[in-house]
């Protein structure tokens, strides 16, 4: 049986996943509100492990542009994976 830290976990992993299949690679990015309203209903649950998502893989998973003011807010992008020749995408050859 699975621990509420083990369940947890997975819930954001699944979280991270869905991010990542509606964030921009290019382009202007998306506002934290626009990338929520993106994301299928069974992960939009829990807006703060949401935030708590957002924050922790920012420069790991996706980029984060501008100050956060109003006129000009936090806008988010997909980082792509870098693969050298020879290697698979986990760093395996």
């Amino acid at each position: 049986m699975d621990t509420r830290g083990q369940v947890e976990d997975g819930r954001k992993e699944e979280l991270r996943e869905a991010i990542l299949g509606v964030l921009p690679a290019d382009g202007d990015g998306m506002t934290r509100e626009q990338i929520w309203e993106a994301l299928p209903d069974g992960v939009r649950k829990n807006q703060p492990r949401f935030k708590s998502v957002m924050e922790a893989e920012t420069g790991k998973l996706w980029r984060k542009a501008g100050d956060g003011s109003r006129g000009n807010p936090f806008r988010y992008q997909r980082m792509e994976l870098v693969t050298h020749p020879g290697q698979e995408e986990g760093g395996e050859e």
